[in-house]
């Protein structure tokens, strides 16, 4: 196992897995536990860069987190260390949308013991903690509803979560052929067009501890079993203290400070620059951090 890959399994805070079914579980979890989603790249205005030695810099060796193409690339390659079959999907986000959105959601299919399974690691909203068979029907994972079905209108499989509201959809996707340069195309989209929420918004969700966190601009949402809370952001040092010390991610001063200075009235989008270096990679919804790719 090379260097990046033993790196990564300490980020995730797992040994190397062994193989099959129960591998492909431990690091999808593993990874969504340890890992938050964050677009604070986009947010300000940084195109995330999908290169390998970029995604392990930034989330690996510098303990950010990404949004679901880098986050689905890194996990992407912690299963080409497992040796499973896979295949890449984009999915059109559906949720809270009156109709599917782009494909703008990276995701995969992994074949493992005779069986099909959704492989996801980096959807902003409600992520399985677990692989999802590819097959209609409804699973409880990590205490989630989730459910599988075809839709015929658009030959989708579309993913969906059974909240104390009902059911709604998450994300569709097919089995088409993907290629990098699809993934490039859907990471500029989702990093610059206004239709999109990443450039105008800022989407975090991740774990502190059994508590899930999802932040949108200033508000937070607190999940546990025992239930939900919303509050409001109240400064800067707030906010350091949901993403640096609730969430683990290494963030400095500076970024804290630029993070804030947008959120805190700045009408005015940041410079944007596609060559800009990424240390480290469009309308309000009802709940924070659940809709997102």
């Amino acid at each position: 196992m090379s260097g990046d890959m033993r790196a990564y399994f300490g980020r995730i805070g797992a040994s190397r897995p062994g193989s099959g079914a129960a591998a492909l579980a431990a690091v999808q979890r593993r990874q969504i536990l340890s890992i938050p989603f964050e677009g604070i790249d986009p947010f300000l205005g940084r195109m995330p860069d999908l290169g390998r030695h970029a995604l392990f810099g930034k989330i690996v060796s510098g303990g950010r987190g990404g949004y679901c193409f880098e986050l689905n690339l890194l996990f992407g390659a912690a299963l080409e260390t497992l040796e499973l079959p896979v295949r890449r999907v984009l999915g059109r986000v559906r949720l809270n949308r009156p109709r599917p959105g782009p494909r703008g959601h990276l995701a995969w299919i992994a074949s493992v013991e005779g069986q099909r399974f959704l492989a996801d690691a980096g959807f902003g909203g409600v992520c399985p903690l677990a692989p999802v068979p590819l097959a209609e029907g409804e699973w409880l994972i990590g205490g989630e509803t989730l459910g599988l079905r075809r839709d015929t209108a658009t030959d989708e499989w579309v993913l969906s979560h059974r909240s104390p509201q009902g059911w709604s959809d998450l994300y569709g996707f097919d089995e088409a052929h993907v290629t990098d340069a699809d993934i490039e195309a859907a990471n500029r989209l989702c990093a610059t067009w206004d239709q999109m929420p990443f450039s105008a918004h800022l989407l975090v969700n991740g774990y502190d501890g059994a508590c899930r966190l999802g932040l949108y601009d200033l508000q937070l949402v607190e999940q546990e079993n025992t239930g939900r809370r919303r509050r409001q952001i109240a400064d800067a040092g707030d906010l350091r203290h949901v993403l640096v010390n609730r969430l683990r991610l290494n963030l400095d001063d500076d970024l804290i400070a630029a993070l804030w200075l947008r959120l805190a009235g700045s009408d005015s989008a940041p410079p944007r620059s596609d060559n800009m270096p990424v240390r480290g990679s469009a309308r309000k919804q009802e709940d924070a951090g659940h809709d997102r790719s």
